[in-house]
C-alpha cells in the first residue's frame, strides 16, 4: 500500500513520448487511485507528506483534465450514436459524428502542443517521496479501520442524498466518493467483498457522469435537440440502474472491521 508509488507511475505515463490518450487516461487512473489512498494518512505521522502529495496530484489532474473532456465527449457522443442511435434522423446521426470528430481533432492538437502535458508534469514535481510500502502501511494501520468507516458513511450519505433528489451533482458526489471508497479498499483490504459491487457501480456512475457532460457540451449546438434527448434517456436508465445497485452497498450502516472483511 503506498500512494506515492501511483505517483510515480503517472509521472512515468506523462514522460511518454510521443503523447498519447492512453497516457493521459493511465496517468489520470494512477492520480485518482494516488488521491483515494492518501486520504488514509490524514492524522497520522506522514499527514504532512500526504496532504503534500494530494495537493500536487489535484494539480496535475486538474491540468489534464481538458485532454480527457475531449476524449470522453468524442468517445461517449460516438458509441451513443452508434449502439443506441438507430432511431435518430439521418441528419443528427452526421452531426453526432462531426461533432465526435471535430472533439478528437481537439484533443489531438493539444496532445501535439504539449501544455497541459507540461503543466502536469510540473505539479507532480512538488511532490514528496514518502515513506515507502512499509512506512505507509505501519503509519495509516492505527486507525484504518475508523478512515475506511467515515468513507462508507460519505458513500451512504451520497446515496441518500441522490435517492431524495436525483440531480448531476448527488449523482457526481456518488460517483466520487464511491470511486474512492473502492480505491482505498482495493489497496488497504483487497479481500473486501464490497470491491465488485464498487466497480460496478462506478462503471454506471461513469457513463452517467459522462452523458452529463455531453449534454452540457450539446447545448451549445441548437442543431444538436435530438442527440441531447437520446443521451438524456440514457442517463435516466442509468440512474435508475445506479440506485438499484447504491441501496445494495450502501442502505445499512456498516462498521470498519466489517467492510474491511465483506458482509
Amino acid at each position: 500500500m503506498d500512494p506515492f508509488r501511483d505517483v510515480e507511475r503517472a509521472r512515468g505515463w506523462l514522460r511518454r513520448s510521443p503523447p498519447s490518450s492512453r497516457a493521459v487516461h493511465e496517468a489520470r487512473k494512477s492520480l485518482r487511485r494516488a488521491r483515494a489512498v492518501l486520504r488514509l494518512g490524514r492524522g497520522t505521522a506522514v499527514a504532512a507528506d500526504c496532504a503534500r502529495a494530494a495537493s500536487a496530484c489535484r494539480r496535475a489532474a486538474r491540468a489534464l483534465a481538458p485532454l480527457r473532456d475531449e476524449r470522453v465527449f468524442a468517445d461517449t457522443l460516438a458509441r451513443l450514436v452508434s449502439r443506441r442511435g438507430a432511431g435518430l434522423p439521418p441528419e443528427a446521426r452526421a452531426r453526432g459524428r462531426a461533432l465526435a470528430l471535430r472533439a478528437r481533432r481537439a484533443e489531438a492538437r493539444a496532445l501535439s502542443r504539449g501544455a497541459p502535458l507540461r503543466r502536469a508534469r510540473a505539479a507532480l514535481g512538488s511532490c514528496p517521496r514518502g515513506p515507502g510500502p512499509e512506512g505507509f502501511a505501519r503509519a495509516v494501520a492505527p486507525a484504518l479501520e475508523v478512515r475506511l468507516a467515515k468513507a462508507y458513511r460519505r458513500g451512504r450519505r451520497d446515496y441518500r442524498a441522490a435517492r431524495a433528489f436525483p440531480r448531476k451533482d448527488r449523482f457526481h458526489d456518488l460517483r466520487k466518493d464511491s470511486k474512492m471508497l473502492r480505491h482505498e479498499l482495493e489497496e488497504a483490504a483487497p479481500r473486501s467483498a464490497e470491491i465488485e459491487g464498487l466497480r460496478r457501480l462506478g462503471a454506471i456512475l461513469g457513463e452517467e457522469h459522462d452523458l452529463t457532460m455531453v449534454r452540457a457540451r450539446l447545448a451549445r449546438s441548437p442543431d444538436a435537440a435530438a442527440l441531447r434527448r437520446l443521451a438524456r434517456r440514457r442517463r435516466r436508465r442509468l440512474r435508475r440502474r445506479a440506485l438499484v445497485l447504491a441501496k445494495g452497498l450502501f442502505s445499512k450502516r456498516r462498521r470498519g472491521d466489517a467492510i474491511i472483511g465483506g458482509p
